[in-house]
């Protein structure tokens, strides 16, 4: 397994990747509120694309410089899984997958922003990976949502949490099989966040917590809107 690494928060390069992200993301919601519905249309699926077409380039990178390892390079990070999922939902608008990269991708971006850990090391393309990656996590569901009207729907919070419960036991069993940490079931991430407390398994179980915090807030603007609009 590639050892992580971190970044100093507030640091120089923390406040390159982080305020690059936050224009690169805001850039392109504007593209999209400006362009008519059609080209609007074209320009989502070019950005889920390039989330695509990223993740086949990071793993061709990695098989190039020797790094591939099955321990780090599978799609079972919530945040790899979330990029793929994220350049399919443009080519096929899928409710569900909307609904799982808005409540997954957009907190995991945010925690990836806040307090990076680089599960595949810093060298080389993987620093710029991982901003761009993120980015494009946060990106996407907030295109769908702001530029082309996408909306959650009711209870899809505890839908989303289910799904997840999924990709979880798919993860603990392979990092059972292959000695590996995905979805950080198997060690604790070495980053300094609030979320992230006690030791194995205690933190897992407050991670989920975290989790279900997140989604629910993620619906309460929508859940407020729908609340009005019967009044």
């Amino acid at each position: 397994m590639i050892p992580h690494e971190t970044l100093d928060i507030f640091g120089k390069y923390w406040w390159i990747g982080n305020l690059s992200s936050i224009l690169f993301i805001i850039v392109s919601i504007y593209i999209g509120k400006i362009l008519n519905s059609k080209n609007s249309i074209l320009f989502g699926k070019l950005l889920g694309l390039s989330s695509l077409i990223r993740w086949f380039f990071v793993q061709i990178y990695s098989l190039y410089n020797g790094t591939w390892v099955i321990e780090s390079n599978l799609p079972l990070q919530m945040c790899s899984f979330s990029s793929l999922i994220c350049g399919i939902v443009m080519f096929y608008p899928n409710k569900r997958f909307y609904e799982f990269i808005y409540y997954v991708g957009i907190p995991s971006a945010f925690h990836a922003f806040i307090t990076p850990e680089f599960t595949l090391g810093t060298e080389g393309y993987f620093f710029y990976d991982y901003y761009l990656n993120h980015s494009l996590i946060a990106l996407i569901p907030l295109y769908l949502t702001f530029v082309l009207r996408f909306k959650p729907r009711k209870l899809s919070w505890l839908t989303t949490l289910g799904y997840s419960q999924i990709l979880i036991i798919i993860a603990a069993f392979s990092n059972w099989i292959l000695n590996a940490n995905y979805m950080y079931l198997s060690k604790k991430p070495i980053v300094n966040n609030p979320f992230i407390m006690g030791e194995w398994p205690w933190y897992i179980i407050g991670l989920q917590f975290a989790g279900l915090i997140h989604f629910i807030i993620l619906y309460i603007p929508f859940f407020i809107k729908n609340k009005n609009k019967k009044n």
